[in-house]
């Protein structure tokens, strides 16, 4: 899965699928290796995803780079 978008000067998250509870990991790393941001995602048992964690490293909060993050585990839309 990946997003139609990407957000300039940002690379792709990695996507790791975990099982208990089932749902994702994301993680943006720098070129250093350093996470810039992470998130967990819990799928439901109704068909949804919830946000069970989402963060950001102080230096890039307000760059649009968490909605970066979560635009990921959407398939392409819109002939992306």
């Amino acid at each position: 899965m990946v997003a139609c978008e990407r957000l300039p000067g940002y690379p792709r998250a990695a996507i790791a699928e975990i099982a208990d509870p089932p749902g994702w990991r994301l993680v943006i790393t720098g070129t250093d290796g350093t996470a810039l941001a992470t998130a967990v995602v819990h799928r439901s048992s109704a068909g949804t995803a919830v946000v069970g964690r989402l963060a950001v490293h102080p230096d890039h909060c307000g760059q649009g780079i968490g909605g970066h993050l979560l635009n990921q585990l959407h398939p392409p839309r819109h002939g992306c």
